[in-house]
């Protein structure tokens, strides 16, 4: 599928795809350095890991999508004539597909290479669902290929059947934490550079002080920001802020 019709909410899909997603422009939080040497290491062409599986963890809105699909495309990059692909459990489930993954779609996913299925927590509840995962686990596992996890939940608070359970907790797991106050001052400044927004230093730490710290919150933000900005023609200013967000 070309990366130019791929879209971050779809179902499934191949790489390379989604170039702004990259190991270059994810911000590392202090409590996501062990998540995110994991992923780069994961899929090094130079010294892949022994460990078959990745289960990456955390709350909402935290990274896990960007983390997961930047490891994608590096896979893609490094290992160019395996099959890496992506599979959107959320959405999937959504659709009101029944099985949310049918027998041959649960064969081709088994047959790739490279496996990395996000919001994987959230069709657990389905047993026909958890043996799908079971074995693309145990077919990827046994030809020597990779199956990452994104979930909301670490694999030991996932309510799932044991012969499940166990397979997420065979590799290795890390969790993706909250930003600390630097990493939220990098991640808007880098936000506001990427939409062309001059951010003061002052300004950026005016916002850290009045938004959520997650990822989505501080986008939605400096997006507010922007626009304000445009509309006006005026610069980024803490009492610019204050009228683009309807701040007190």
């Amino acid at each position: 599928m070309p990366s130019s019709d791929a879209n971050p909410r779809q179902l499934i899909f191949d790489f390379p795809g989604h170039a702004e997603f990259s190991f270059e422009n994810f911000v590392v939080a202090p409590d996501s350095s062990q998540a995110f040497q994991a992923a780069r290491d994961i899929s090094s062409a130079s010294s892949p890991l022994e460990f078959s599986s990745l289960f990456l963890h955390g709350g909402p809105n935290l990274g896990k999508t960007h983390l997961l699909i930047a490891l994608g495309n590096a896979l893609s990059k490094n290992f160019p004539n395996k099959k890496t692909c992506y599979v959107d459990c959320r959405e999937l489930l959504r659709t009101g597909a029944s099985p949310a993954l049918s027998a041959e779609k649960t064969q081709q996913l088994a047959d790739g290479d490279f496996i990395l299925l996000d919001d994987v927590d959230c069709g657990l509840d389905q047993l026909a669902f958890q043996e799908s995962l079971y074995h693309i686990y145990n077919s990827i596992s046994d030809r020597q290929g990779k199956i990452i996890f994104a979930s909301r939940n670490a694999p030991q608070s996932i309510q799932a059947s044991d012969f499940l359970t166990s397979r997420f907790l065979w590799g290795l797991t890390a969790e993706i934490g909250p930003l600390d106050f630097d990493s939220m001052g990098r991640l808007i400044i880098k936000l506001g550079k990427d939409c062309g927004v001059a951010m003061p230093e002052n300004a950026a730490q005016f916002l850290m002080n009045r938004i959520a710290r997650d990822f989505v919150s501080v986008r939605n933000a400096v997006d507010a920001i922007n626009r304000f900005s445009l509309t006006h023609k005026r610069k980024v200013t803490i009492p610019l802020i204050r009228e683009a967000l309807e701040l007190d």
